[in-house]
Parts: structure tokens; C-alpha cells; sequence
């Protein structure tokens, strides 16, 4: 069974009403009908992460990982650990942001124990990461490719479905009327 948002969209039905909206020039607030007075749900309000980790900080964009530690940084959050499986690049990114390099992001996972994980690297390292993120209850963002084909990629978002996984890509940019 799909798991449905407050609204009865699904996150796929969610992502396709998105993009037909933002096609017409709406914004992401007219995706939802407005609840009537007295139905609106409470939500449950958590505790925002402060333990960090990043995965692949080795992603072939160039700007992308000094982009995400310095955000994180600038959040004022303890990045944990910094992955690549090279050590040398784990060790540069690591030591620019004040944290420790691991060459295994599993090892370092289960010595960190961050509360939220940005996982970038190479697109054929991916899946199996993603896979990991979400057997292990981790609630992660990923950079894209999840896949190099619509196969892998519709396999990792039903396994990320079936296990109420909190995933998500930071793709906004691609409702824009640019896009």
C-alpha cells in the first residue's frame, strides 16, 4: 500500500501534480487542496538534526561539495564524517571543515551515528548508498543520478516507498519555467 500525505496524494501523484503546476506557472502551495476549517491534521513537529554526514564528497560536480559542507557548516551542525573512497580527497574535504575522513561510509555510519546524511558521489555508486541509507533507517538527501536508468532508480524510490523512508533529491530547480 502506498503511503499516502495528509492531502491522500501519494509522493509520486505528488511529484507529477508538481510538475503539471509549475508547467502552468503555480506554485508548490496549490499543489494540496486547502483543508476546510477544522480538518486540518497536527503535525508532529521533530527536532531539527544537528549530526551530519557526507557521503561521496568525491561527486564529479565540482562545486557541489564544497557547496553542501559549507552550508552545513554555515547551519552550525557537527559535520560527523566525510566520505570518499579515495583518502586523499576524504582527508582534504574532511580537514577543510573540521571533521573526519572515512574511505567506508558504511564503518562510517556505524561509528558516527548521524541523525541526517547528504550523500553525493559517483552515479554508479549510488544505488548501492541509497540502498544502505534506507535499510538502515537513515534519513538522507541525495544528489542526483539515484541510477543511470529508470529501472534502478523506479526500484530504489518503491524500496525507499515500502520502507516509509525519508529520502529526497534537491532537484526544485526543475519546476522552474526555465527548466
Amino acid at each position: 500500500m502506498k503511503r499516502q500525505m495528509a492531502s491522500g496524494c501519494n509522493r509520486r501523484g505528488f511529484l507529477e501534480r508538481a510538475g503539471r503546476l509549475a508547467v502552468g506557472g503555480m506554485t508548490a502551495g496549490a499543489i494540496f487542496e486547502t483543508p476546510r476549517r477544522g480538518e486540518a491534521r497536527a503535525q508532529q513537529v521533530r527536532k531539527r538534526p544537528q549530526r551530519v554526514a557526507v557521503i561521496g564528497v568525491d561527486h564529479y560536480h565540482a562545486t557541489s561539495t564544497p557547496n553542501y559542507l559549507r552550508i552545513l557548516q554555515n547551519q552550525k551542525l557537527d559535520i560527523l564524517g566525510v566520505h570518499a573512497p579515495d583518502a586523499g580527497i576524504a582527508a582534504k574535504w574532511a580537514g577543510e571543515y573540521g571533521s573526519t575522513p572515512y574511505t567506508d561510509y558504511r564503518a562510517m555510519l556505524a561509528q558516527t551515528k548521524p541523525e541526517f546524511v547528504v550523500a553525493l558521489g559517483h552515479h554508479a555508486a549510488m544505488p548501492a548508498a541509497f540502498r544502505f541509507l534506507v535499510e538502515t533507517g537513515t534519513p538522507f538527501l541525495m544528489e542526483k543520478p539515484w541510477g543511470i536508468d529508470a529501472k534502478t532508480v523506479n526500484e530504489l524510490a518503491d524500496l525507499a516507498e515500502s520502507k516509509h523512508a525519508w529520502a529526497a533529491v534537491p532537484m526544485p530547480f526543475r519546476y522552474s519555467w526555465f527548466a
